[in-house]
């Protein structure tokens, strides 16, 4: 069972969590949708279950450069109902659930089932809050 568990809505109350995490010798298990596979996200011993499904937002789709801006905790089934109504649909993984994290298939599994990226690739760039709580980001 987790100390904690913690439902942060931005990358600065992730920050805070992670270093009391690092204060404290907590470990951090981080938790995108809830659909997940045999209780991989459940902590054997402690720490802090950082859930991120408040970080739900869509951000920005930039429709002259095909690229969408997402938190963390947008689901398959948000993005792609989005991006339907403007016309467009993005590059998945075969059948996905629907409440799964889609930033973190992209990071799990092999994304597209097009096994050429002629439209660029699934995940261009990331922020990524290191333990010391320093966000970094790629791209």
């Amino acid at each position: 069972m987790p100390d904690y568990a913690v439902k942060p809505k931005d990358a600065q109350e992730v920050q805070r969590v992670i270093k009391f995490a690092n204060e404290h010798l907590l470990p951090v298990v981080p938790i995108s949708s809830w659909v997940h596979f045999h209780g991989a996200t459940i902590p054997k011993q402690g720490g802090i279950i950082l859930d991120l499904t408040r970080m739900n937002r869509i951000l920005e789709v930039d429709e002259v450069n095909r690229r969408v801006r997402m938190e963390a905790g947008v689901t398959w089934g948000q993005i792609t109902s989005e991006l339907e109504k403007q016309g467009f649909r993005i590059m998945m993984p075969l059948l996905p659930h629907p409440l799964r994290s889609a930033v973190t298939d992209c990071l799990e599994r092999e994304v597209p089932t097009n096994t050429v990226y002629d439209y660029g690739e699934p995940l261009q760039s990331m922020e990524v809050i290191w333990p010391t709580g320093e966000i970094f980001r790629t791209g």
